[in-house]
């Protein structure tokens, strides 16, 4: 009797919602400044991760814990309370003098238990609370031809209290279930 080998491969299921292409540039997070992402929901689903694409500004920098969350939005802003959390350690990060494409890299945060509803509108928010202009976390970004038509870019600089939208700008990320 011959024996059998059977290899087993695991093909990642898709995100439910994305944004994964053509990031030209990296925008700066760090204490005061804010980066975001808004998406809207197909179906309800469990929210399990966040993945987005980047590294540590500079060489050496170290930028420390950079936290992610999901907000509800008004009017296409985040607003109200953290929904979910999640964070990761950007000293861990590729080191970039300037946002390359080619060297960034997706990193996938587990977050907080939530349950998305359907055709909802929220937000992804980062903020890095240790960073300063030395030490800080790029988020990749589409800004020359974004096409993701479900959110946009928004940004704050005051810490998340106040929010404005860069509908001609699109964060590198995935939503998983």
């Amino acid at each position: 009797m011959r024996k059998t080998s059977v290899l087993m491969s695991y093909i990642e299921p898709p995100p439910e919602q994305s944004y994964v292409t053509g990031d030209d540039t990296g925008g700066a997070v760090m204490t005061v400044s804010w980066l975001g992402q808004t998406f809207t929901t197909g179906a309800s689903y469990n929210l399990a991760s966040i993945k987005i694409k980047g590294g540590r500004a500079g060489s050496g920098a170290q930028p420390g814990t950079v936290n992610v969350a999901i907000r509800a939005t008004s009017g296409g802003i985040p607003t109200g309370a953290n929904l979910s959390t999640g964070s990761f350690d950007a000293d861990s990060t590729p080191d970039m003098t300037s946002y390359d494409p080619e060297v960034a890299e997706w990193t996938e945060i587990t977050m907080s238990a939530l349950t998305l509803g359907a055709s909802t509108k929220y937000a992804i928010i980062v903020s890095n609370p240790d960073g300063d202009n030395q030490n800080y976390y790029r988020w990749g970004s589409d800004q020359s031809s974004p096409t993701y038509a479900d959110g946009e870019e928004v940004y704050s600089s005051d810490s998340g209290s106040s929010w404005d939208a860069l509908a001609t700008a699109d964060m590198m990320f995935e939503v998983r279930s």
